[in-house]
């Protein structure tokens, strides 16, 4: 999976303003799966299924971890999914 980081405009209660907010993320390459599943004449779904299985366990886990961090001041911003 690549690392990717997103960034979204959101209020801080710290600044007291609208400012720049960061979240790491990861996102799983789907076009890389589809070519290694027809390659392997579907076998991959097996492992696909278990990654992406493992991908939502580990998303809802860390998700205190993954907090959205002001760049203004790093106060740490956790929205509820």
């Amino acid at each position: 999976m690549a690392s990717v980081v997103l960034e979204e405009m959101m209020y801080c209660e710290e600044c007291g303003h609208d400012t720049l907010h960061r979240k790491n993320a990861k996102k799983m390459s789907w076009i890389m799966h589809i070519l290694l599943t027809l390659i392997t004449a579907g076998l991959w779904l097996i492992v696909w299924g278990l990654l992406f299985v493992w991908h939502i366990v580990n998303k809802t886990a860390t998700s205190v971890a993954n907090s959205w961090t002001c760049s203004s001041c790093g106060h740490k911003k956790l929205i509820a999914l």
